[in-house]
């Protein structure tokens, strides 16, 4: 190679890193004049995925879904990561750079208090959209703030570190409407929480896609749906039927609704039992699972969880 052309390659590789440099500058001063103009202490929630219809979504009770600007790359997340979160540095700038939005949660009296309130609207989001999204982590300091953070104060908390995380459906676009919702019934589900049947059917439809295995998810999604229901016995009959008389008035709707749960059973039985069944056809099985699933927990959260008496009015009423 000649010296022209190594002087002519060597002078690119300089233009380049004058530029990434120049880039970074340019990065940490945006991101202190915003980290300049935040009031108040907050958590944020860092996701991955989600499509939101305007830059800032308004939750109340001192709470937004707002677009990251900037999101942060290896080496900043290196120079912002407070020492004592540093063995968890890779999982964070694994994911970092994607971070879309974040979900600001004003601090309450402590940590964990504001940390559950960011869960319960995340769980509720996922309820009531079916949206996929990821929440990798957690920081005590905005995501579009980072790249002007050299000190190492931030503390970040890994949360859902599932790389192999997949979308089955086209994207969602979650609405102001979709977080007036949530808001609305924020304390009717942190109370809900408390119950384990409902709990176990909000963490079934929050969770299934960690999973990697299809059959897995589907199994717990199920697990989810009879979880809401005192059944045990005949349990495809009578899961159809209160499902049905749950979510559609008498009728022809009550009746399709019942033999769609009834044939998404059967599937649910040969699946856990090891049957043979294509990808696509496990995939579509999911889709409709938790789309029940869904419309089964907005509706308990509207109305309240029902016991046996309720359910039997429903149906026989």
């Amino acid at each position: 190679m000649s010296a022209a052309r190594i002087e002519s390659k060597g002078c690119m590789a300089d233009d380049t890193m004058t530029a990434f440099l120049h880039d970074l500058k340019e990065r940490e001063v945006r991101a202190k004049e915003r980290l300049a103009r935040i009031d108040g202490e907050y958590l944020y929630f860092g996701v991955i995925g989600l499509s939101a219809e305007s830059d800032q979504l308004e939750f109340g009770a001192g709470a937004r879904l707002r677009r990251v600007v900037d999101a942060p790359g290896e080496v900043e997340v290196a120079a912002a990561l407070h020492l004592d979160d540093v063995s968890i540095y890779g999982s964070v700038a694994r994911y970092a750079r994607r971070i879309g939005l974040e979900l600001a949660v004003r601090r309450l009296e402590d940590h964990r208090t504001t940390f559950t309130v960011g869960y319960v609207l995340i769980s509720a989001l996922r309820i009531r959209t079916l949206a996929e999204f990821l929440v990798p982590a957690v920081s005590d300091h905005s995501w579009s703030t980072l790249c002007g953070i050299k000190n190492q104060r931030c503390h970040i908390e890994l949360l859902e570190d599932h790389p192999m995380f997949r979308g089955l459906e086209p994207p969602k676009l979650v609405t102001q409407g979709d977080a007036d919702w949530v808001s609305r019934n924020t304390s009717q589900i942190c109370r809900l929480m408390e119950n384990p049947r409902f709990r176990l059917a909000a963490d079934s439809l929050c969770s299934h896609q960690h999973l990697v295995n299809t059959r897995m998810m589907a199994a717990m999604l199920w697990s989810g749906v009879e979880s809401l229901f005192s059944v045990t016995s005949e349990l495809r009959f009578r899961l159809a039927s209160f499902i049905a008389a749950a979510l559609e008035e008498r009728g022809d709707n009550r009746i399709r609704l019942y033999r769609q749960v009834k044939r998404l059973y059967d599937f649910r039985s040969k699946l856990v039992h090891g049957s043979s069944e294509t990808e696509e056809a496990i995939i579509q099985h999911i889709i409709e699972v938790r789309r029940i699933l869904s419309r089964l927990l907005c509706f308990f959260i509207e109305h309240d969880l029902p016991d046996d008496a309720r359910l039997e009015n429903m149906l026989f009423g």
